[in-house]
């Protein structure tokens, strides 16, 4: 249902609309699109305070970089396979 909410919404429109306000001219990361999707996170799971939103991106964040930290050696295995034997034309 989320992602299904978030498809329907356009990036770059939001973006343009944050923009035209003076929204986005002290951003560095953490732009109106992901503000916008951070909120609608928190409203649909139910989360009644920040502290609980930041707990949960937190593991997100960290079960992320888990997977990453496992695959990575697999993916650059791959690569570096694949560049080795790679048809020159």
């Amino acid at each position: 249902m989320y992602g299904q909410l978030i498809n329907l919404l356009d990036k770059e429109k939001i973006l343009e609309l944050s923009r035209s306000k003076g929204g986005e001219r002290y951003i560095k990361r953490f732009d109106a699109w992901t503000h916008l999707v951070t909120m609608l996170y928190a409203v649909i799971m139910r989360h009644d305070s920040l502290r609980e939103i930041l707990i949960i991106l937190t593991q997100i964040i960290r079960h992320r970089f888990l997977l990453v930290s496992l695959f990575f050696p697999y993916y650059l295995r791959l690569l570096i396979y694949s560049i080795k034997n790679r048809v020159q034309k």
